[in-house]
């Protein structure tokens, strides 16, 4: 009211020569969040919604594997439970708080191919140490064709877990070994290989995503669909579109 009643009062309001506010707003938590994720904010807001549901009825009042566990399996496996989880708790604190849940959504969800393979290559990788070993990679391949056969059996009949590993292992070893010794690796894996005849087998991030784009199986797809059909489902991602809710 009365602007120039005291100095101090006529430098700040009268004379307009500092602002009391700044002229570009703080964004928003979702703003945030939508920034750094592929999310939108009403996704985001979706999420939340759902977050605090799960979340109030969760028995250990945390989003944890044990109160995951019930909702996403079935139909995700069982075996893959685990991995699942290690794949959206970033911070290894054993549950899952809302941020986490948004970006494992938009990275399972709505991210580019290659984004949501690395998403999956997580949940194989149970010890984090960024390469898949033999008994990963042999869980990763039970898991893959049981899903895969559930969603289309017809396709996936005549693959089985040694035609797997075998392309696999010629995925890893190749460049770094003969023709020779990789046509004896292929016939090593089909006769019925095992951790002890190659301990040095690591399978790389980099080489799950070659795999993944390039085999004629196309294994990893089926599971991928599921993954993203439970976080619309059971997390409450909304679909972009009609024709997805439909897929969905």
């Amino acid at each position: 009211m009365h602007r120039g009643a005291t100095a101090l009062s006529k430098w700040l309001l009268q004379d307009a020569c500092v602002n009391l506010s700044s002229e570009l707003e703080t964004p928003t938590f979702y703003q945030s969040l939508a920034g750094v994720t592929h999310l939108e904010e009403q996704d985001i807001g979706d999420l939340e919604k759902v977050f605090w549901l799960l979340k109030g009825a969760a028995v250990t009042g945390q989003l944890d594997l044990e109160s995951l566990g019930p909702l996403v399996s079935p139909p995700v496996p069982k075996a893959a439970l685990g991995g699942v989880f290690v794949a959206f708790d970033e911070n290894h604190d054993g549950h899952i708080d809302f941020k986490e849940l948004c970006c494992g959504v938009s990275a399972a969800c709505r991210g580019p191919s290659v984004e949501r393979s690395k998403f999956c290559f997580k949940v194989f990788d149970i010890d984090r140490d960024g390469v898949l070993s033999f008994a990963e990679i042999r869980q990763m391949i039970d898991i893959l064709l049981s899903v895969a056969r559930e969603a289309n059996a017809g396709v996936y009949r005549n693959l089985n877990h040694e035609r797997v590993l075998a392309e696999l292992y010629r995925r890893a070893t190749q460049g770094s070994e003969s023709k020779e010794s990789t046509r004896e690796a292929s016939r090593m894996a089909l006769d019925g290989i095992s951790a002890s005849n190659i301990p040095e087998f690591k399978f790389t991030q980099e080489d799950f995503l070659i795999w993944s784009i390039e085999s004629s199986s196309n294994l990893v797809q089926p599971f991928l669909d599921l993954l993203f059909e439970v976080c619309h489902i059971v997390l409450g991602l909304r679909p972009q579109c009609r024709h997805l809710e439909g897929d969905i």
